[in-house]
């Protein structure tokens, strides 16, 4: 049985016929029914109430960050400026890189790759002797030290595969360790 107000076809054909003095087609009637049945701007969906890491409109307390935001992102942390990325840093960082024009871990991949970024070897941590030794600095690709090295620096190994073999190319892997 049709709810109270559904089209028909013939309904449609005869507006079509009063209105615009067309035959329809049975196929286009159809497609009226179709297209008037169903609402111009479908509802859309109901919204779940928060997901994880979402920032809500009760959390906009804080400068528009909630807590757990927050507490990944410090706000206390030091300007690069500040932390030794300064002028200074940047004019001894682009002459290592011309010194040292490759990528060494896509060498160490095989890979020939222009380095774009100097790295910390060892993470300086606000150490001034250890964030100018030039022997800690290492250059490496954007995409090397975005990733790769900033995973060594967190879980203490890569997490990169070797294709030829399908194994972790980094002996400290767990799964590595014999």
């Amino acid at each position: 049985m049709r709810p109270a107000g559904a089209l028909t076809c013939a309904a449609v054909a005869e507006e079509l016929k009063g209105k615009l003095g067309i035959e329809p087609t049975a196929r286009a009637e159809e497609l009226l029914v179709a297209m008037r049945a169903e609402p111009a701007n479908p509802p859309r969906p109901a919204r779940r109430e928060s997901s994880p890491g979402a920032v809500t409109l009760q959390d906009r307390t804080l400068g528009g960050l909630s807590a757990p935001i927050l507490a990944r992102h410090s706000m206390n942390r030091l300007s690069a400026a500040r932390r030794g990325y300064d002028h200074r840093w940047r004019i001894r960082s682009k002459h290592f890189l011309q010194r040292n024009p490759l990528c060494v871990m896509c060498e160490a991949e095989g890979k020939l790759t222009v380095a774009s970024v100097v790295d910390h070897i060892v993470p300086h941590k606000g150490d001034p002797v250890l964030f100018n030794d030039v022997r800690n600095w290492q250059p490496l690709c954007k995409a090397h030290h975005d990733r790769t090295k900033q995973r060594i620096d967190t879980h203490g190994y890569s997490t990169e595969v070797d294709p030829a073999t399908g194994l972790y190319r980094d002996p400290k892997h767990p799964s590595n360790a014999r």
